[in-house]
Order: C-alpha cells, then structure tokens, then sequence
C-alpha cells in the first residue's frame, strides 16, 4: 500500500486562496484612516472579489465530484430548545455586530481611527462569541438529532481528551456570515470533522461523565455507567460508519477490540488528530497492535503517520487506502474526508 494524497480535492480547496488574501487585503486599505469616501472603492472591490472566490471554490469543489452540501441541522438555531436564551443571545450578538460594523466604517473619519477601529473588532469578537453560546444552547441531542434527521447515524469515537484539540480553520458554509467575518482562525478538532461526516448522516458521539454543556461538534448521547459497553455496541450495529480518532485510553481500546470483534471494520474511517508526531506515531502504535491482536487485519501504513489525515477500505484484509495532506488544517481534513466518504459511497454502491 502507498499513501497517495488527495492532491485533487485538497488543491481544489486551497485554490481561490490568493483571491480571499486579495479581498481581505482591499477590505483592510478601505478601513485604514485616509479617505473616504474615496475607500468605498476597495471596500467593494474587496466583498466582491470574497464572493468570487466562495463561488470559484464550490465550483472546483464540484468538479471533484464531491459533493460539499452539509444538513443546516448542524447549525440552525431555532431548534426549540432553550428558545427565550437562544433568543436573547442572538440579539445581542447581532447589537454587537451591528456596533462593530458602524464603528469600522466611521474609523477613518473619526478624531482616533486607531482607538475606534480597535472597539470596533472587539464588538464584532464579542458577537462571535455570544452567537457561537447561542448555537451551542441550541444543540439538539443525539436522540432528538435522530429524530429530525432520519438517516443511519455517522459514530464518532475519540478520547475524551480529544475533545480540546484544535485546528487551523477556514471561512465556510459551516458558519452563519458573522462567524466568517470575525471568527478566530483556530476551532476545535471535532467540530470541523463532525461538520464534514455530517455529509453520511447525523454525527453522535458519546457525552464525556460529567459534561453538562455540549460544544459544537457531534450531538451528544448520554449512557448509563453500568450499561455504556452494551449500549456502544447497539451503537456500532446500527451506525452506517464509524469514526475513529486514535488514541491510548483504555475505553477506546475497548471500542477498536470491539469492531473486530463485531465485524464493522467495512464501516470504519480513522481520522489521524493534529497532536505533535511522536504523539501521533505513540498513538498509531498502539491502535495498530490493537488491531493486529484482535485479528482485525487490513490497517497499514506504509508512510509515517505525520503524513496521514485519514485512513480507510482496510475491512476483509484489504490493504488501506491513506489520504494525506501537507498540513493538519481545515483544508487538508476537508479533502481527506470527502474523498474517504465518496470512496465509501463508491463501493457502497
């Protein structure tokens, strides 16, 4: 087996990247002190070239023959849970926002365009972060996300661990406009690859004891400490894919003996995390022995695991397919995901 790159879908992500750098840098000279209303040229120039290169990107995106729409249920906000809060929230985020803009606009023509355009990004932070609160209290759980979305269930197994990773991400169809115009460049691991799974079906990952407030990501199901063993393995049954993040914790251990032992691995994609590479070679140590012990078969590398952002089709004694990438980012993730679930859906059918 080799470790070819998803060289297509991940160029085609990264292409209309020079056009978003030159619309951000229009955007950033129209809101620099001098002249207004003579800046109101690059401004425009800027949010139409930003508009070009969204449109460019799905377009190239298309031609891969991977197709990009993701369910608005990850994101929708009126869910009827918590509505008052949610509400309120969105309100306020939206009176920050609205400062923030009017504040970035009257910065050039302002006695201190420094100060000003500083209260300006601060307000527009602050609605970020009011917004994202309100969609986290929005968040259905796993037996409600079942409800409204039919399909058989996408499992994300992980170490609880995990859960704080991070990513460099990119602006996309996975944030509401105010999150693109001043979201920070670093968003959880899960989140981003919750959103890119959430192409097969609803994404459910099993709730950390204790945690009483879900973050973005997988919808979140709660099991009974006696019976979390037989409830997982329902799980994996009826899940139509599985997947795995790496780790060295003795319950995903369980869980990787456990596909083996039920026959799922046709199921399965491993999602390599973006931790340090001695960290990532420990980790894939340890499930590769897993698996071998188990009798799983089929789960090789034959490249380093820094190299990897996912592996799949290692089921039946199969060799693996790798999908690599030059860095452990949105982008690379992206590509890696869908050409993985479009080789699934591939064989699948």
């Amino acid at each position: 087996m080799t470790c070819p790159r998803s060289s297509v879908a991940e160029s085609a992500s990264r292409a209309p990247l020079a056009t978003k750098l030159a619309a951000a840098a229009l955007i950033a000279l129209a809101l620099h002190p001098p002249a207004w209303p003579a800046a109101a040229i690059p401004l425009v120039l800027g949010l139409v070239l930003g508009g070009v290169a969204y449109h460019v990107e799905g377009n190239l995106l298309a031609q891969t023959g991977i197709v990009t729409r993701r369910p608005r249920a990850l994101r929708r906000l009126w869910t009827r849970r918590r509505t008052l809060r949610v509400a309120l929230l969105v309100l306020l985020s939206l009176v920050l926002a609205a400062s923030g803009l009017f504040w970035l606009i009257a910065a050039p023509v302002a006695t201190n365009p420094s100060i000003v355009q500083l209260a300006a990004w601060i307000s527009l932070l602050l609605s970020v972060f009011v917004f994202r609160r309100a969609r986290r209290h929005a968040l259905l759980g796993a037996s409600e996300l079942r409800q409204q979305d039919p399909r058989p269930e996408v499992l994300y197994l992980r170490s609880f661990g995990d859960d704080r990773l991070k990513v460099r991400a990119r602006r996309s169809a996975r944030q509401s406009w105010l999150e693109r115009l001043a979201a920070p460049r670093r968003e959880r691991f899960e989140e981003i690859v919750a959103w890119h799974l959430s192409r097969l079906g609803p994404v459910v990952a099993i709730s950390e004891p204790g945690e009483w407030f879900a973050p973005l990501g997988a919808a979140r199901e709660e099991l009974r400490q006696e019976t979390w063993q037989e409830e997982i393995e329902q799980r994996m049954r009826l899940a139509q894919a599985i997947a795995i993040v790496p780790g060295r914790t003795v319950g995903l251990a369980w869980e990787v003996a456990r596909l083996t032992a039920l026959d799922l691995w046709s199921r399965a994609v491993i999602v390599f995390p973006p931790v340090p590479a001695a960290e990532l070679q420990a980790r894939w140590e340890v499930f590769s022995s897993i698996v071998h012990n188990t009798g799983g078969g089929g789960w090789e590398l034959r490249c380093g695991p820094e190299r990897v952002l996912a592996l799949a089709g290692g089921a039946g004694g199969r060799p693996s397919v790798a999908y690599v990438g030059e860095s452990r980012d949105e982008w690379g993730y992206e590509a890696a995901l869908d050409a993985a679930i479009a080789d699934m859906v591939a064989e699948e059918s």
